[in-house]
């Protein structure tokens, strides 16, 4: 693995600078992530435990600054007004290509064309906040029932 390191953190344009609180450190974090193609919660935890990115400097178990989402961290250039709205993705995506179970979607996605899988979410970026912070969007089940309930008498696991 050739690690990307970004010294100077005055060059990134967050724009989410004016929302929340970053430190140098979170934003130094935050470039080495997005130059490493850390791209959710968990491959920040894997990177964590890499010796590769630990040689570089030791990363915080949560560098995030207070009330923002690990996708919204981890994709400082992606806007939530540019994201696909959640019922949306659930009534134009999921339901019409019976997508109903987080392991049936993760299978479609990966065989869709580039552009199409680029803008909709994957199982870990709903859970890391693709959809913000409501309780509403914080797993693919509860968002899948938030806008298509299941039928009186059917569980949907």
């Amino acid at each position: 693995m050739s690690v990307v390191h970004i010294p100077t953190p005055s060059l990134i344009m967050n724009t989410h600078k004016k929302q929340f609180p970053f430190t140098d450190k979170s934003i130094r974090v935050q470039l080495l992530c997005v130059a490493n193609g850390v791209d959710t919660s968990v491959d920040y935890a894997s990177a964590r435990r890499s010796q590769h990115l630990q040689k570089i400097q030791i990363l915080p178990e949560d560098p995030r600054p207070s009330g923002m989402t690990w996708y919204d961290y981890l994709h400082p250039s992606s806007a939530p007004c540019e994201r696909i709205p959640a019922s949306d993705f659930v009534k134009g995506v999921l339901v019409p290509n019976n997508l109903l179970l987080d392991r049936v979607y993760e299978g479609w996605l990966n065989t869709q064309t580039t552009n199409i899988a680029n803008t909709i979410p994957s199982v870990q970026h709903i859970a890391d906040g693709f959809f913000g912070k409501s309780g509403s969007h914080s797993t693919f089940r509860v968002l899948l029932n938030a806008f298509h309930p299941p039928k009186h008498g059917h569980s949907m696991r």
